[in-house]
């Protein structure tokens, strides 16, 4: 996806300065701070509360703590964090304490290139003095696994797509799910994850060409669980970045309730990238708007920081 926040003039010990003063004695300025932390990139963002750290000795996630509550707190403190740190803080999220959140997993690795899950890892050792493949081999098991571990050793190719390599996937993919009795789990796993996006894009197009169904319904119909969430993921955000992002965005506000950290994750992991894109896709493929959802969601603060993160406030 195609950057599209284009960098500031930063002065962070103006904008350090801001944050205090909005923070300082009787009740808060929340605008002020939205007004600094959901308008720039994640590394100025960072940038900021080191300013902060430094000019008043105290780290600026504590003085949200301090000052700010509920969804709209955990925004904010999300926000002082470049984006591979806060993945990382995700991550073990994720997969702290009883339970395995199976779905942060795969909304974050199966979405990150091979250059953003080495960050990744390294703001995992580094945050939390942990080895992050050797979390998840603990968290999870059997084929699920595999295709984590697998996405984790960010090895998949990165060069041209290759036509002859197209054809000959398409057809071992289909040999590997429907073309056979029981699945061959670990074809399918080697292919989806050693493959660049692009190339399993165009695999699943002439998967699609030559059997008249799309990868994505075989891969339904053949695997099931965790596993089978994880290789859709892969080729749905492989296939349409854009359109796959919507579709988190709606899944964590449709129905009773929301999954407020997986609107926090996603909005703060893709405000970055191509925004405009993902509106417009979300407007499509569900007959609304991403801002009218956060607003039927949402409310207060919490509203207006998402809003100004996605680019309509």
């Amino acid at each position: 996806m195609a950057m599209s926040r284009a960098d500031q003039p930063l002065n962070a010990q103006a904008e350090a300065g801001r944050l205090y003063k909005a923070m300082k004695g009787l009740g808060t300025d929340e605008k002020t701070i939205i007004d600094v932390m959901a308008r720039r990139p994640s590394h100025q963002r960072a940038e900021i509360a080191r300013a902060f750290k430094t000019a008043y000795g105290k780290e600026l996630v504590d003085a949200f703590k301090s000052e700010l509550s509920g969804s709209f707190y955990k925004t904010c403190k999300s926000l002082c964090y470049v984006l591979c740190e806060f993945d990382a803080i995700c991550l073990r999220e994720a997969m702290e304490g009883i339970g395995t959140d199976e779905e942060a997993l795969i909304d974050i690795l199966t979405t990150r290139s091979n250059y953003q899950i080495r960050a990744i890892k390294e703001a995992f050792e580094r945050l939390f003095h942990r080895n992050l493949e050797s979390d998840v081999r603990s968290e999870t098991s059997g084929d699920f696994r595999k295709v984590l571990v697998s996405l984790l050793t960010a090895g998949r190719e990165e060069g041209p797509v290759r036509p002859e390599a197209v054809a000959a996937d398409a057809e071992t993919l289909y040999r590997a799910g429907e073309g056979r009795l029981g699945t061959d789990e670990d074809t399918l796993n080697r292919l989806l994850c050693s493959r660049s996006p692009a190339h399993v894009a165009a695999v699943a197009d002439a998967y699609k060409k030559k059997r008249h169904r799309g990868l994505q319904d075989a891969i339904a119909a053949e695997t099931s669980g965790d596993y089978r969430n994880a290789l859709l993921s892969v080729v749905s955000f492989a296939e349409d970045p854009t359109r796959h992002v919507a579709g988190m965005l709606y899944r964590s506000m449709k129905g009773a309730g929301t999954n407020d950290r997986r609107l926090q994750r996603t909005i703060i992991g893709f405000c970055e990238s191509d925004m405009p894109a993902v509106k417009a896709a979300f407007q499509r493929q569900y007959g609304e708007s991403l801002a009218v959802m956060i607003r039927g969601d949402t409310s207060g603060d919490y509203e207006r920081v998402l809003l100004t993160l996605i680019g309509d406030a």
